[in-house]
C-alpha cells in the first residue's frame, strides 16, 4: 500500500484521484465537485484529502483515507474541516492539476497512466481554472454513466 500526496473523491459511481503539487487546488476542486454532484441529488463523498492510501486489488486501484486524516479536509484559508468520508472506493479516473501552459489545447486522446501498477485514464486539468477543470471531469464521467447512478 502506498501513501501518496493526493485527494480522492467519489462522484456518482466513480472514484477520482486528484493529484498536483501543494497549493494546486486539489482540495477545493474536490469540495466543489462534491457540492455540484450532491446538488443534483446524486451520491458523492470524500475518500481522503491531502494524503490517501492506494492499493492494487486485481485490476482495480482502491483508495482509502490516510488513517490520521480520515474525516478531515483542509480547505485553504478556511482551515481543517470535518467531512463525512467513504472508507474505501475504486479509483476510475486520475485528474492531474497542471499549469495551463503545460496543457495541449486540442488533445487528440486521453492518455492512460500507471498508478501502483494499475492502468487508469488520466485527465490533465488547468489548475488555475477550477470551473474548467471540474467541467472536464464531469464531461469525462457523464458518457460513462460515471455521475448518473444506474
Amino acid at each position: 500500500m502506498a501513501n501518496v500526496h493526493a485527494s480522492a473523491i467519489v462522484l456518482g459511481r466513480h472514484g477520482v484521484l486528484l493529484r498536483g503539487p501543494s497549493g494546486a487546488g486539489k482540495s477545493l476542486l474536490a469540495a466543489e465537485g462534491l457540492v455540484l454532484v450532491q446538488s443534483l441529488g446524486l451520491h458523492a463523498g470524500w475518500i481522503g484529502d491531502d494524503r490517501v492510501e492506494l492499493e492494487p486489488a486485481g485490476n482495480a486501484l482502491i483508495a482509502r483515507p490516510a488513517v490520521n486524516l480520515a474525516g478531515r479536509a483542509e480547505l485553504r484559508f478556511s482551515g481543517i474541516q470535518a467531512v463525512t468520508h467513504i472508507a474505501a472506493a475504486r479509483i476510475d479516473l486520475v485528474a492531474d492539476l497542471v499549469l495551463t501552459e503545460e496543457l495541449e489545447r486540442l488533445p487528440e486522446s486521453i492518455d492512460p497512466v500507471q498508478v501502483e501498477g494499475i492502468t487508469l485514464p488520466r485527465l490533465a486539468l488547468p489548475r488555475e481554472d477550477r470551473p474548467h477543470a471540474l467541467a472536464m471531469i464531469v464531461q469525462y464521467l457523464l458518457p460513462r454513466n460515471g455521475i448518473i447512478a444506474s
